[in-house]
């Protein structure tokens, strides 16, 4: 190995760099909770094969306080929540922290990052409350409010119900967050605090504990583009009309222009949904419920390996995607 070089720990902690030649060198620790006790230590290959390399955890600031009910009374045991710090509200897991609340509902969040962090305060799926505080505040006292309820119904742009349409209550301002995958393809990401129900035959929804004054409704179903509108809370009769969606169907071909059967053809449309669709033995595929806009196309090979990506002003029907030449 020449220059610098990375590996990652096992389970048990070992690693190994192989072909170090004969120059010294120094190691570097890449973890957001551990430092190296001894950073500027050298090593020589020549006299060390097999070393131990002491570690320390970093010295980071932290928030303490309590969770307390409305009453001011700590949750009973067995429904104390867990308080999870954001460092300014990233969705990287890596870098947040968790406390359990104690007996008493105190709790201490160590390690964390300079600047602003989201606190959430959450016990099962529902989310009590977020604030946003600064690292190093001691004595924060959160009380989560009374939950409030939301009911509604989910209907086309007929005005007819629609069922089975997933929809998720988060905190005003927020949806669906894109990231890209290695492979490149767009995927959504949803904020940790929602809650999630179905709709039923009659395109009715209903949430039971919900925080803040407002809401925001985002709903989805495999027809329909993604939906969302920020409503208040303790409503009913609320009504979420969804958009007509577009139909991207064709046909995969080789690059001798041969159908190509059992490959995914993944499509994100510009609500950054991701669609799915396989296709068949003559290569036909259908992916619906697209919007309007143009539409990033991936097709993954039946080995799982990327093929084809493209771009389409727009989604329409009889489409032909066909694989460049070798």
């Amino acid at each position: 190995m020449q220059g610098d070089g990375w590996t990652r720990t096992l389970d048990d902690g070992s690693f190994a760099f192989r072909d170090l030649g004969a120059a010294k060198f120094a190691l570097h620790l890449k973890d957001r909770g551990w430092e190296l006790a001894e950073p500027k230590k050298v090593y020589d290959p020549a006299t060390e094969g097999t070393v131990d390399v002491l570690v320390r955890p970093k010295a980071g600031l932290s928030v303490s306080g309590r969770v307390l009910r409305e009453d001011g009374k700590p949750f009973p045991i067995g429904e104390a929540p867990r308080v999870i710090a954001m460092p300014d509200g990233t969705d990287d897991l890596d870098r947040w922290r968790h406390a359990e609340c104690r007996p008493d509902g105190s709790f201490t969040l160590e390690n964390l990052e300079d600047g602003e962090h989201v606190i959430m305060v959450r016990s099962g799926q529902p989310v009590f409350e977020e604030r946003r505080v600064a690292a190093g505040v001691a004595d924060l006292l959160i009380q989560p409010a009374k939950p409030r309820k939301l009911s509604g119904r989910v209907l086309d742009a007929a005005g007819q119900p629609v069922s089975g349409c997933e929809v998720r209550a988060v905190p005003p301002g927020k949806g669906p967050l894109p990231t890209r995958s290695p492979n490149s393809r767009r995927e959504v990401r949803w904020p940790v605090s929602y809650e999630v129900c179905r709709t039923g035959a009659d395109g009715g929804f209903r949430f039971e504990r919900l925080v803040g004054e407002q809401v925001a409704i985002w709903a989805f179903h495999v027809d329909h583009p993604l939906a969302g509108e920020t409503l208040a809370t303790d409503g009913d009769g609320v009504e979420l009309r969804l958009p007509p969606g577009r139909t991207l169907s064709g046909v995969l071909l080789d690059a001798e222009r041969r159908p190509l059967g059992d490959h995914q053809v993944i499509v994100a449309g510009s609500d950054k949904m991701v669609r799915h669709a396989k296709t068949d033995a003559q290569g036909a595929f259908a992916v619906r419920g697209l919007p309007e806009g143009e539409c990033a196309v991936s097709v993954m090979s039946e080995r799982g390996r990327l093929v084809l990506e493209t771009t389409l002003p727009a989604a329409t029907e009889g489409t032909e995607l066909r694989l460049p030449a070798r």
